[in-house]
């Protein structure tokens, strides 16, 4: 691909992170017909399961129970022969799907998400392990969740014996639980309170048993080959798939900016003889490689000068009237100077919070930032990459609309890449699935585009001045890797992003390229 004209710029701005450690928690694009049937299988288990819904202690049996109470006691928890009888009295003689899964109660008081939520996915010293289950990047052998007499004492092994280096700290996973306080979740009861480690670890027990149950009755062949092939695709290969996206299919960028990125991932870009020989990886001063949340930008070196790029960062979030509102990684704000020109860019990448709500502070800070510079050592003004975290429907200090963004880039002759268009194509399409510990987020296959469940919205933007650029043509979307959009959730085998790419040609304007002439004059 040629890359652009003298006086046109080609930016292109990806969110690259996707879902989380659960392979299965949202609806994804795949090849295989039989994920499709998998996924619409559990969730006709789950909706209506009629002979399927049977006792939880005909899954988790008492001699399993038992076995369990033993563990947690020698663990030293109090309570456990309570537990135990709440067990035999109410949690095993419930139905498994209207009894336990479906049971908003459970999800209130956490007795589930809680302990999943710090034993799914554990980073030790020698990398990340997995809980035994169906909802994590687990795989071991196939035997091992092929049923549930081959699953459980490779699960009590895992939550009580195995020990994990954890720093200047070793214990096994139970370790890493804590009690659930009613303070924080007004639903659970004082004595649910006193008793929930025993407690959580024995619902967490009885969720994952039903989840090996279901996938072993509704598809024992084939659904460990399903989630294998999810787990290459959205984590083990997830850095070769966007890497290799972006060597191929967007070699022609003059800057690239990208959000979420993982720390590892600026090492990959720089390994890559197809980025490095094209591109400057930039990153923040203070990038974060525990949280993974990075923005960085790539930057075409036949287009601009490395050696007088500056880090100013740091300028930006002193006009911030809160800080915090950035974690260290999320921004990244540099000038450098185009080599054919001699003048000067600012440019931005930005990932914003869940609601949006900083999204506007971030933008009002960045341009104070270049007004402050000033439009002789900025000629060529500011443009921003930013997943924005807008919305089609805003909500008041909740969610920042899309409509809201455009009004205020307007009072300030800024602009965006979908300015002018009153409903653009969302650049995320992200739906939860029915395996995954908060059944009411659960949206079914056939309302995936519709539920108010799924985060289907336009959240990412190239933003720039409306009076220094022009688009001379209309900003694309890229779900596929390949400049192709196809209507349907992401990420997918191919696409590991839960982000669209966008992309926008801006043609500088006369007044701006003559400006330099006229201040040399």
């Amino acid at each position: 691909m040629s890359r652009s004209s003298p006086g046109t710029f080609r930016f292109s701005s990806w969110n690259v992170a996707a879902i989380n450690n659960n392979p299965f928690e949202y609806w994804v694009f795949h090849p295989d017909p039989a994920y499709e049937k998998l996924m619409v299988d559990v969730q006709q288990f789950v909706d209506d399961p009629q002979d399927k819904d049977i006792l939880v202690n005909q899954v988790i049996t008492p001699s399993m129970v038992d076995e369990l109470a033993e563990a947690m006691t020698a663990c030293g928890w109090q309570g456990v022969d309570e537990v135990l009888e709440r067990y035999h009295s109410d949690l095993g003689t419930r139905r498994i799907v209207s009894g336990f899964l479906e049971d908003k109660e459970l999800g209130s008081k956490r007795l589930c998400s809680m302990p999943d939520r710090f034993t799914n996915t554990i980073d030790t010293d020698c990398g990340q392990v997995y809980r035994p289950c169906v909802i994590n990047m687990y795989e071991g052998r196939e035997e091992e969740l092929s049923s549930l007499e081959t699953w459980w004492p490779v699960w009590k092994k895992f939550m009580f014996e195995d020990t994990l280096s954890l720093g200047s700290d070793s214990q096994p996973a139970s370790g890493l639980l804590v009690p659930i306080r009613k303070a924080k979740y007004p639903a659970l009861t004082e004595d649910e309170e006193r008793l929930s480690l025993p407690l959580q670890t024995l619902c967490l027990a009885i969720f994952d048993a039903i989840l090996i149950h279901m996938m072993n009755t509704l598809a024992p062949g084939t659904w460990l080959g399903i989630k294998h092939s999810l787990c290459e695709a959205l984590c083990h290969d997830k850095p070769s798939k966007t890497v290799g996206i972006l060597a191929s299919a967007y070699q022609d960028r003059d800057v690239l900016f990208l959000q979420e990125a993982a720390g590892a991932l600026v090492n990959k870009l720089d390994s890559t003889q197809e980025i490095a020989s094209k591109f400057a990886v930039l990153s923040p001063a203070d990038i974060d490689s525990k949280r993974d949340q990075n923005s960085l930008m790539l930057v075409s070196t036949e287009t601009f000068d490395p050696a007088t790029c500056e880090e100013i960062t740091r300028q930006v979030v002193s006009k911030l009237a809160d800080p915090k509102i950035v974690a260290p990684g999320d921004l990244l704000a540099v000038t450098l100077r185009c080599r054919a020109s001699g003048n000067a860019m600012m440019l931005a990448s930005f990932h914003g919070d869940t609601g949006g709500l900083a999204t506007q502070p971030i933008l009002e800070a960045l341009y104070a930032t270049c007004a402050e510079l000033g439009s002789e050592q900025v000629p060529l003004g500011l443009v921003v990459g930013i997943d924005a975290n807008t919305y089609y429907k805003g909500s008041p200090n909740k969610k920042y609309s899309i409509a809201e963004l455009h009004e205020w880039l307007a009072s300030q002759s800024l602009t965006s890449c979908f300015a002018g268009i009153s409903d653009p194509l969302p650049t995320t399409y992200n739906a939860r699935t029915f395996l995954q510990p908060q059944l009411n987020k659960a949206v079914k296959r056939d309302a995936r585009a519709t539920s108010s469940s799924t985060d289907r919205n336009p959240k990412d933007f190239i933003i720039f001045p409306s009076n220094l650029y022009r688009m001379p043509s209309p900003a694309t979307l890229d779900n596929s890797g390949r400049n192709e959009y196809g209507d349907h959730p992401i990420p997918s085998t191919e696409f590991p992003s839960d982000h669209c790419v966008i992309s926008a040609d801006l043609e500088v304007t006369l007044a701006t390229s003559a400006a330099p002439a006229a201040a040399e004059a």
